[in-house]
């Protein structure tokens, strides 16, 4: 599962690349990879809340998922918000001639403590995408298209662009609890997202934001994972002589394909019919790994490669705006060799910042639920960490 993440990592590392993408791929969309990704959450989130009994209180979970979240956030964001002037995604483009401080100054003071409050503290990352300010006045106000709404954009406030997806996993983070331990209450919450994702799709053109971004349409993914997660719990009840074999065969078939389609997707071929209804790119991709999820975990879960590769994702994706932010800061321009180079500096910097920043905050993690009141000892769910 941990090369699936970081496969989808890259995705979203090449995607934003100014410098152009990686030579020789040919990922899938960004926004099919952001749910992917969800959908993983959804699928991982309900495996240790219903077999990790540190989390049998909803407030260990609570400051886990925090703590697993927050401090590589800030790590990389402030960075990258000091860099906003050489950052395409906030004021980086040659279209704009103030910078983020001066933007910040002229905002009231309610627009200027949702942005701070969003920035510190991840919630609400994903409004800025639908909210635009009057730049005389200082409120805010919706808007259905935020590449549209009044400049300069909402969405450039943001200190970590990407960010914008924790946004909704935070959310998710907070009803699962009271969710994903019963496949009833995750039907419901899958049929509910689904209505509100139908009911959008047929009152907005599939564009972003909407494709991937808006929240009650997103949870449908996360509920996949969790549906997911109870089917191979179901499947574990199998006789062993039989679930073995099918699960290491599932769990290879599906790997081997997702990795080739996640790395040379080509919509020329029709392979992933978009659906306009759904607004979704790639629904039968998402399927598909909603459907050998569990299988792929069994196959991997022992492997410490695999474990590694899983963990470096979440720091490639809050780390590689800063990346390239410095880089243009620097001069680098729009070159193969430029591409080489911010890759390697993007896996360079994960790397550090598993060793410095996830490490230590994992040993802090373990330790606290294991002498904190409602805590026991780690399951080996932990790996799902």
């Amino acid at each position: 599962m941990g090369l699936l993440r970081f496969l989808l990592a890259m995705v979203i590392v090449s995607g934003h690349s100014p410098f152009g993408p990686i030579p020789g791929t040919h990922f899938i969309s960004g926004s099919t990879a952001v749910q992917a990704f969800f959908l993983i959450s959804g699928f991982f989130i309900t495996l240790v809340l219903c077999e990790n009994q540190a989390y049998k209180k909803t407030l260990a979970f609570y400051a886990s998922r925090y703590l697993r979240l927050w401090p590589m956030y800030i790590v990389c964001a402030v960075p990258t918000l000091m860099l906003s002037s050489y950052n395409l995604f906030s004021f980086g483009s040659d279209a704009l001639t103030s910078s983020y401080f001066e933007t910040f100054r002229q905002l009231g003071p309610v627009s200027a403590a949702f942005v701070l409050f969003s920035n510190l503290t991840i919630f609400l990352q994903d409004w800025t995408l639908f909210l635009q300010t009057d730049w005389h006045t200082g409120a805010l106000s919706f808007t259905s298209n935020f590449n549209a709404g009044a400049q300069p954009l909402m969405a450039r406030l943001v200190w970590d662009a990407p960010a914008w997806s924790l946004g909704i996993e935070m959310i998710f983070y907070l009803i699962a609890p009271f969710v994903v331990r019963s496949p009833y209450r995750v039907a419901a919450l899958i049929a509910t997202s689904l209505a509100i994702r139908v009911l959008v799709g047929l009152n907005e053109p599939m564009i972003d934001p909407w494709t991937y971004r808006f929240m009650p349409s997103e949870l449908i993914m996360f509920g996949l994972g969790s549906v997911a997660y109870h089917l191979h719990r179901q499947s574990r009840q199998w006789p062993r002589a039989f679930w073995r074999p099918v699960t290491f065969a599932f769990g290879v078939a599906g790997l081997s394909f997702l990795i080739i389609a996640i790395t040379f997707h080509t919509y020329e071929r029709g392979l992933w019919r978009p659906s306009q209804t759904l607004l979704l790119v790639s629904p039968l991709l998402l399927l598909t790994l909603a459907a050998v999820i569990g299988p792929i975990f069994v196959l991997t879960k022992s492997s410490r490669l695999d474990r590694w590769l899983g963990d470096m994702s979440y720091p490639m994706y809050l780390s590689h705006v800063g990346i390239f932010s410095a880089m243009t800061a620097l001069g680098f321009r729009a070159e193969h060799s430029s591409t080489a180079i911010y890759v390697s500096l993007v896996l360079v910097v994960s790397a550090g910042l598993l060793w410095l920043i996830d490490r230590p905050i994992a040993q802090f993690r373990k330790s606290a639920l294991s002498a904190a009141p409602w805590g026991v000892a780690l399951t080996p769910a932990r790996a799902a960490r």
